[in-house]
């Protein structure tokens, strides 16, 4: 059993590599479900946790809700950028979790502590279920010390991050730069708060692709020669 753990600043590709990687090796991918089982877990919304993930940030009216949108979709119907490949999702998806009967709106109600310790058991369950491409929640810190995790980060010029959110999003130059400077905050700040790390640190992670140098396709067959060379 393979786990690989994906993470990279807003832009840089590392979702549309993870997404290609999954079909061709018929792994599950998981991205925002796993933010879905964490609400469910905590009984709270799935945009409120989103919230949790960039309270670091000050994201504008029209930003959050983008985002929001983006996750409450992905979320609840699987698809958007968060296909599943195998039965993983599944098992999951099918365990029951005790939460209150009136969701969790409010991001202040929700506990670090708790929100970290739920975040930890909910990315452990998946790697436990089968060969999974694990994005971001601090996946790569959680399941460091996992034999049969590897780690890999994408990186791209500022501007090519810039085009991406646009064409993404429809957003404009100036707020598809917002997006970017609130999420690469939120992403530090998740990082330093619930991990005391920096996850711009190349040493953490077994390969750093840039994707302005290197394309999808380029950087999947990377990935699938290393993933070869470590199970010999």
């Amino acid at each position: 059993m393979t786990i690989i753990t994906i993470d990279g600043n807003l832009g840089s590709g590392g979702r549309d590599i993870g997404i290609e990687l999954a079909k061709q090796l018929k792994f599950d991918y998981l991205d925002r479900w796993i933010l879905t089982i964490i609400a469910q877990k905590l009984g709270a919304t799935v945009d409120v946790l989103s919230e949790k993930e960039l309270q670091s940030g000050d994201l504008n009216q029209k930003i959050s809700r983008i985002l929001n949108q983006l996750l409450q979709k992905s979320a609840l119907v699987g698809i958007a950028g968060d296909p599943s490949f195998g039965p993983g999702i599944d098992q999951i998806l099918s365990k029951s979790y005790d939460a209150p009967s009136t969701p969790i709106t409010d991001v202040n109600q929700i506990d670090d502590e708790k929100f970290i310790e739920v975040t930890k058991q909910v990315v452990s369950d998946f790697a436990g279920m089968g060969n999974s491409i694990i994005v971001g929640r601090g996946g790569c810190f959680i399941l460091k010390n996992r034999p049969n995790a590897i780690h890999f980060s994408t990186v791209a010029e500022i501007d090519d991050r810039i085009s991406r959110i646009q064409v993404k999003h429809n957003l404009n130059y100036n707020e598809a730069l917002k997006f970017i400077n609130e999420s690469d905050k939120g992403r530090e700040g998740f990082f330093s708060k619930y991990f005391q790390e920096k996850p711009n640190d190349p040493f953490i992670y077994d390969i750093v692709i840039n994707t302005s140098k290197v394309s999808t396709a380029k950087a999947v067959e990377i990935i699938r020669k290393y993933i070869t060379i470590q199970s010999t």
